[in-house]
């Protein structure tokens, strides 16, 4: 299956719960529903956040393939955008942050301190 093509703005409802935000975010699930494949994928239930590995692993579970994408194009892109210690949803030259706020991809790098090569791209298969 493909990302969602509504993104509906999810925010963060507890400590370290950003990927499960982006999910529901980027591939158009319920916070709850992505909440429950995370607590059956990931022995610490995602209280401690998910690693990349994880994430593709809880996409499946929902019925989507998650790929790295390696070559970002940052003005129309869409995907989870994997931070070193965070994950945030690109969409065509904006970041959703998972506190309900949208950035600029350049400020919010900037902002972040962050050069592109720090960063990945996940993507649904089919886009």
């Amino acid at each position: 299956m493909s990302a969602a093509p509504i993104l509906r703005v999810v925010t963060c409802r507890e400590m370290a719960d950003c990927a499960i935000v982006a999910l529901a975010m980027y591939l158009g699930h319920s916070y709850e529903d992505v909440l429950r494949a995370v607590t059956v994928s990931d022995r610490h239930q995602g209280k401690r956040g998910l690693w990349s590995r994880t994430i593709v692993r809880i996409a499946a579970r929902l019925g989507h393939q998650l790929k790295r994408k390696h070559a970002i194009d940052w003005e129309s892109d869409y995907g989870i955008l994997r931070l070193p210690d965070h994950a945030v949803v690109l969409r065509n030259g904006l970041v959703f942050e998972t506190d309900g706020t949208v950035w600029d991809v350049d400020a919010y790098l900037a902002h972040r301190d962050l050069k592109v090569d720090e960063v990945e791209l996940m993507v649904a298969d089919g886009d």
